[in-house]
């Protein structure tokens, strides 16, 4: 299995500060280019951005490495006064592509709270703007409202990591659907790494397995990111999506996408059971 070609670069950080772990801010473009630089020339094809990323997209669009590989590029459309066709054409000119893989409603509740819009995602797939359209969903109602519907849906992101698990159930019946499925959170926005001891207000439940997490790995003389990379890479899903915001942890998730997950090591997330599951979803941070 290439694992590294199942790796999605997320740019959030690109065009933004972002992720509870980051401490360094937003990643300078000379730094971006390198990054896309070392993904692309160890076969990674995907990239993840939005335009509701900050500069994330004119980043990338003024990237030479961007240009000088064969990425499949990703974008979503965030409901900020423009229609889903305008923000695709402006994703484009930000980009300085003529088309991109993949197109997305960022958020479900701009496509619940009007529908029709779906229709121009619809049109531009029709008219070989874009191959894929679909979903980035953050709960198993919204997933489970797709399929209810039939949606002419050819990819979705959700959330997936050791701890949230909830829609790994679905892999397997979107990818008999042909329906793409792409996964983020790998390393639950670098929760993973930070001190448990340190957690305060509504993450300070998830210490406790964060924790056990730590322990593990520290026993066992795994790093966390093998660990953690290494389940998700696993699973059936075409796409895991991670964020970097240096240099080296592009080297570093490349090299742990590389490690095959052990019998031993997947027993032990099986047996992880978190009760707050409420608190998976950042938002609720």
């Amino acid at each position: 299995m290439n694992t590294i070609g199942k790796l999605v670069l997320g740019t959030a950080q690109f065009g933004m500060d972002y992720g509870i772990n980051n401490v360094r801010g937003q990643v300078t473009p000379d730094e971006v280019n390198e990054i896309l630089s070392a993904a692309g020339s160890v076969g990674v094809h995907f990239i993840d951005t939005a335009y509701g990323y900050g500069n994330s997209e004119d980043v990338l669009g003024n990237s030479p490495s961007l240009h000088n590989h064969s990425f499949r590029i990703i974008s979503k459309y965030a409901a900020e006064g423009l229609t889903p066709i305008e923000q695709y054409k402006a994703s484009l000119k930000r980009l300085k592509v003529d088309r991109l893989y993949a197109y997305m409603v960022h958020n479900f509740p701009t496509y619940s709270n009007n529908t029709a819009i779906w229709k121009e995602f619809v049109q531009l797939k029709k008219e070989g703007l874009v191959e894929r359209i679909g979903f980035s969903l953050y709960t198993l109602s919204e997933l489970e409202y797709i399929i209810s519907n039939k949606l002419e849906v050819d990819i979705v992101q959700v959330p997936y990591n050791i701890l949230d698990r909830q829609f790994e159930p679905w892999f397997q019946i979107l990818n008999e659907r042909n329906i793409e499925v792409h996964t983020r959170s790998a390393f639950l926005q670098g929760l993973f790494f930070k001190n448990p001891e340190t957690f305060e207000g509504n993450i300070k439940p998830l210490a406790k397995y964060v924790k056990k997490i730590q322990n593990y790995c520290q026993t066992q003389g795994i790093q966390v990111e093998d660990l953690a990379l290494g389940y998700v890479l696993s699973s059936q899903a075409d796409g895991v999506l991670i964020g970097v915001d240096s240099l080296q942890q592009m080297r570093n998730n490349i090299q742990s996408a590389t490690r095959e997950i052990s019998d031993e090591e997947m027993a032990f997330i099986r047996s992880i059971d978190i009760i707050e599951k409420y608190l998976l979803s950042p938002v609720n941070w």
